[in-house]
């Protein structure tokens, strides 16, 4: 499920689904063996099973603990101070769980320059563009956990949201349109405020539309919050036009009237010469 659920985010935000593989393991006690060594034997073990059955249950889970990239660490109890009701503090560990802790965080700082994550194309990506994607993976999830019953309802869930994002986009584009329209005397006055609501109505509406036909399965709380948005969007964008619309129209007629007014006295200083 890990690898299915990582397929689906990689696909979604335009990454590797994995890139390093790194498996902690608390509470370990089937041998004696911990740490880095003890991990890597556990992952062998796993792997053997997993290469053991014919044909493998699990093929895609095997090819990702098969990667030279994927690492296994095993940790020891912890100690009873921390397991019952401690906030976390070193002192209340384990000594054998506080060294374990040490040399597995030491290992994973020092190695961190080595992974460096990259999209789907191989463009390395910053810090700042890899928080941007863990925010809005972040957010998505918030906003859907109860929709996040399989990776399958995930993948149509991000799928949905993603539709719903190219929608408001476009109409983003449309209203950035029409506002640079309506700074225009000329083209403002090309459309009166009516008109320019009718476009609004036939914009909201095809969009929507478009939106539902695109969902996999049509989520209407999805579609109820985009249509509200989309329709706030207008009549705030609306009252500005009327507002301009009105504001040109008095800037024409004061313009038409000097004109007036000079090929008037033109026709004076003509008829006088």
């Amino acid at each position: 499920m890990f690898v299915q659920v990582a397929e689906v985010v990689g696909e979604t935000y335009g990454l590797e689904p994995i890139q390093h593989l790194d498996l902690l393991v608390r509470d370990w006690s089937s041998s004696r063996v911990l740490r880095a060594q003890g991990g890597e034997q556990h992952l062998r073990h796993v792997r053997q099973k997993l290469e053991a059955k014919t044909p493998c249950k699990h093929p895609k889970a095997l090819e990702a603990l098969s990667r030279s990239s994927s690492r296994c660490y095993l940790m020891p109890f912890p100690g009873e101070r921390i397991t019952t009701g401690s906030e976390g503090r070193l002192r209340d560990m384990g000594e054998n769980f506080r060294e374990s802790l040490r040399d597995y965080v030491t290992t994973l700082v020092s190695s961190a320059s080595q992974h460096v994550q990259t999209d789907r194309h191989g463009e390395m990506l910053t810090g700042t563009q890899l928080a941007a994607k863990i925010k809005n993976l972040s957010d998505v999830m918030k906003k859907h956990r109860s929709g996040f019953s399989s990776p399958c309802q995930m993948a149509i869930t991000f799928h949905n949201q993603r539709v719903v994002d190219i929608t408001r986009a476009d109409h983003a584009v449309f209203l950035r349109e029409m506002h640079s329209l309506s700074q225009r005397m000329v083209d403002c006055l090309k459309v009166d405020p009516s008109a320019m609501a009718e476009q609004f109505v036939e914009q909201h509406r095809s969009p929507l539309e478009r939106c539902r036909e695109e969902m996999k399965e049509p989520e209407e709380t999805l579609l109820r919050a985009l249509e509200a948005e989309l329709t706030q969007e207008a009549e705030t964008f609306l009252k500005t036009y009327g507002k301009r619309y009105q504001s040109h129209a008095i800037n024409q007629r004061v313009m038409d009237r000097a004109c007036q007014d000079h090929a008037d006295f033109l026709r004076e200083k003509v008829s006088r010469g």
